[in-house]
């Protein structure tokens, strides 16, 4: 039987990042059992030895990697060590899915990885033969807008936030393993 997805939201702590990630998360908590897959966000977990040890065995059991990408996150060596795990883990066994949401303006494709697959400070990329050379290289679930370009998430309009989640969603479960339904049964989803 294959492993049910895991969806690991990993993102910045703090305003506005925080609310913006938690309203992904419900709306992808909302839909997870009906799409069969599992969901974590560090949230509400305590600092420590226990926590560091729980964040990598989610890391190690995650299928699909989602980064909520703004400035900051770029900057915060927790979440670099995060992406970085995920970034070797991919280049090892190609798993898990690395997807990107837009949080901010700003230009994924001057975001690169050094010859480690570790992030480097925003800059041009290097020459080096990588799998991965910059944020652009992989995959964005959005939002973009009519005209399919790569947008930042809206903190100005609920409306047009809600439609943004509703296109995160639709563009996560399309990278989702198609299940039959007698799987469906098994892992406790509706067909």
């Amino acid at each position: 039987m294959p492993k049910r997805p895991l969806v690991f939201i990993s993102y910045r702590h703090g305003d506005p990042w925080t609310e913006l990630t938690r309203r992904l998360q419900v709306r992808l908590k909302n839909v997870s059992k009906a799409l069969g897959f599992d969901l974590f966000i560090d949230e509400g977990m305590g600092a420590g030895v226990m926590w560091a040890q729980h964040l990598q065995q989610q890391l190690q059991a995650t299928t699909h990697f989602v980064c909520v990408l703004c400035d900051e996150y770029w900057e915060s060596i927790e979440c670099q060590r995060e992406l970085m795990f995920a970034v070797e883990s991919f280049r090892a066994t190609g798993e898990p899915r690395l997807l990107f949401v837009l949080a901010e303006a700003m230009s994924p494709e001057y975001l690169t990885f050094d010859d480690a697959g570790r992030p480097d400070r925003l800059g041009l990329p290097g020459d080096g033969e990588r799998v991965i050379q910059s944020v652009s290289d992989v995959n964005f679930l959005g939002p973009f807008d009519g005209n399919l370009r790569l947008e930042p998430l809206s903190q100005d309009s609920a409306a047009r936030f809600a439609e943004q989640l509703t296109q995160l969603v639709k563009r996560l479960k399309e990278t989702l393993p198609t299940l039959d339904t007698q799987t469906a049964r098994t892992m406790g989803s509706r067909p």
